[in-house]
């Protein structure tokens, strides 16, 4: 069974908005690697937001410093303002061996990161600059897995489990 990470943020007017992404099943063997690699996204997504982070976890929640009940002070915080982030699955096989295909190989699917932050996008445009976003791409390219790959061991060759296509500002509630 795979096991969903999150991120709860709050934005100014005190509402909150989760994004939620797919993690290994957690073990006491795995549990500090899972939680790292959950704290990257934190600091990743740090820059590419305008809320405070109000909860992260996994199936429990668990203690971090970067997270706090306050809400934040920019008023532009707002949950309806997120990041659409658009992934391939490109985890070709779901074993070392390289024996198991992985059926959701090449599927689209994607993520929303509440309270965008948008003085980070490029004048006049909607999609932020994946070059120079590079930090944030990259951590979610190494962190982030699909429902289908979710459980897959890093392997040899394919040692990202998604690609990230594109990074946009949606102004919506989901």
């Amino acid at each position: 069974m795979t096991t969903k990470a999150y991120i709860t943020y709050q934005d100014y007017g005190k509402e909150t908005s989760t994004v939620s992404w797919h993690v290994q099943e957690i073990t006491a063997l795995n549990f500090l690697a899972i939680t790292q690699n959950i704290d990257e996204l934190r600091v990743s997504f740090t820059n590419a937001t305008l809320g405070t982070i109000k909860s992260l976890g996994f199936t429990r929640t668990f203690d971090d410093s970067g997270v706090t009940p306050l809400p934040p002070n920019e008023q532009f915080a707002q949950r309806e303002t997120k990041w659409l982030v658009s992934m391939r699955d490109t985890k070709r096989f779901l074993d070392l061996l390289n024996t198991i295909a992985n059926p959701g190989f090449g599927s689209l699917f994607s993520i929303e990161i509440p309270t965008a932050n948008l003085e980070i996008l490029p004048p006049g445009g909607d999609k932020l600059d994946l070059q120079s976003e590079s930090a944030l791409v990259a951590s979610i390219e190494t962190n982030v897995k699909s429902k289908d790959n979710a459980n897959a061991p890093a392997g040899i060759g394919d040692t990202n489990y998604v690609k990230v296509l594109s990074i946009r500002h949606v102004g919506r509630n989901t």
